[in-house]
């Protein structure tokens, strides 16, 4: 009776996991808080091997769950770290030891906001399980080390950063590249992490983040050039580091997502640095944005490339001048019309800006429009379709404009540059304007109308 009694009980634990382990399947997200901790008591208190491969199961499903605090709440009651790091310890399968680490990764992970697990006891167990992998050489598990390095991340935080060093962990894992495309790509998360907050004069980080950039493929391109615009953010004489600019030129070569970070690092160029811009490759790739997707009028690395121009004529509009608007016909002053009379909100804007810009601080420029009769009627037609935008850039350019009549005087262009507002249409935007409720707009428009009118007047 004894073993027949110890039977059915056996039988009715498995039978009891399964319907927990189906329950889940069906719809866990159900579950209360209450049956959740039920469960779990029950696992844990009918430990057995039959028992664990359920038991991962479910407590993977349970991580899942969108209200993760309360059951990380009850997770740490039962100090679920530790138990899982003693299973990892009673077994000598690699797969069950893979297993456990990666459900250790997902609740480290989890309970990021929390903190309730990562406490030095347990990166300390990670760091020591990693050398021992790292030692092991041809014999060690490329799964389990990925595994291990997930974990590992939830501790890149400054209060672990000591304990990290003294483990040499930023060196071991430099000695990881190469291992295979998701350790690579793991070891360029840390290097990201790290350039938000680590010491950039700390010669282990420099390593670091140096050697895992050596990594630049298409499965880590993005990650690189954030990584590469973060640093900058911190210490912008980065840019005299050629290895650094290099890189930067290199992840223009791959998709957008990696293309997007190098720009937007380009609109923020220092004064130091700005000659940088007139590099052979980042001129030519410039070029084939503006060629290339000049009719797709809402695209973002257009838009982010026109903030590049502008910075730079912002910085020096002599330079500027040489790289993008050369003395031939290969410049980029029909795409900024183009986009002006074509394009959508963040385009156009964009080029009404710059346009505005280059009136200001290259005159020259904008004087052919004044003395070709095709690109005068041109000029026509961005005076009507700016004046059209809203307040905010009908302003900046009329503004702009207001610099240029002292420059049209000089050159004797002033009465074409005068009779360019005399069309009935015009006129009657600048009548309606006259009349706005925008402040600054009818201030810039009366400045440019005295202006205007007080030198036409000289001229009778």
């Amino acid at each position: 009776m004894t073993l027949d009694y110890k039977t059915q009980h056996y039988q009715h634990n498995q039978d009891r996991l399964q319907i927990l382990i189906n329950g889940t399947n069906v719809d866990i997200t159900s579950a209360s808080i209450g049956s959740i901790e039920s469960s779990l008591q029950y696992f844990l208190q009918t430990q057995n091997h039959d028992h664990k491969s359920y038991f991962i199961k479910w407590l993977k499903q349970v991580l899942e769950i969108d209200n993760s605090d309360e059951i990380i709440e009850i997770l740490s009651k039962y100090q679920l770290d530790n138990f899982l790091i003693t299973q990892f310890q009673d077994k000598t399968e690699i797969n069950d030891q893979i297993q456990i680490i990666e459900l250790l990764g997902i609740l480290l992970e989890k309970s990021n906001r929390t903190k309730v697990f990562t406490t030095c006891e347990t990166l300390s167990f990670l760091l020591s399980t990693l050398n021992e992998c790292i030692s092991a050489s041809v014999y060690m598990n490329i799964n389990l080390i990925f595994h291990l390095l997930y974990a590992i991340f939830s501790f890149l935080k400054p209060q672990f950063l000591e304990i990290l060093l003294l483990n040499d962990f930023f060196d071991k894992i430099c000695s990881l590249l190469g291992t295979s495309a998701e350790i690579d790509t793991m070891i360029m998360q840390f290097s990201l992490k790290l350039a938000e907050y680590a010491p950039l004069n700390n010669e282990t980080f420099v390593n670091l983040l140096c050697r895992s950039m050596s990594t630049l493929n298409e499965y880590t391109a993005d990650m690189i050039s954030l990584t590469l615009y973060l640093i900058y953010k911190r210490d912008q004489n980065i840019l005299d580091n050629d290895l650094f600019v290099d890189l930067l030129v290199k992840c223009l070569s791959f998709d957008e997502e990696a293309q997007k970070f190098i720009l937007k690092l380009l609109t923020r160029i220092d004064p130091q640095h700005f000659k940088i811009v007139g590099r052979a490759e980042i001129l030519s790739y410039l070029y084939n944005i503006f060629q290339n997707y000049h009719e797709n009028s809402n695209n973002k690395l257009l838009a982010t490339s026109l903030r590049i121009v502008y910075r730079i004529v912002q910085l020096s509009s002599s330079y500027a001048e040489a790289i993008f608007f050369p003395n031939n016909d290969e410049n980029i002053m029909n795409f900024i019309i183009q986009l002006i009379l074509n394009s959508q909100y963040l385009v156009r804007n964009e080029a009404i800006k710059l346009f505005s810009l280059l009136i200001h601080f290259l005159p020259h420029l904008i004087k052919p429009f004044f003395i070709n009769a095709d690109l005068f009627n041109v000029f026509r037609e961005l005076i009507h379709t700016i004046l059209d935008v809203n307040n905010y850039f009908s302003s900046l350019f009329i503004t702009s404009l207001d610099s240029f009549i002292h420059y049209a005087e000089a050159n004797e262009i002033i009465l074409e540059f005068s009779r360019a507002f005399q069309s009935p249409d015009i006129l009657e935007k600048i009548r309606n304007m006259s009349e706005s409720e925008n402040e600054d707009l009818k201030e810039s428009l009366e400045i440019f109308s005295e202006t205007l009118t007080d030198l036409l007047d000289r001229l009778e």
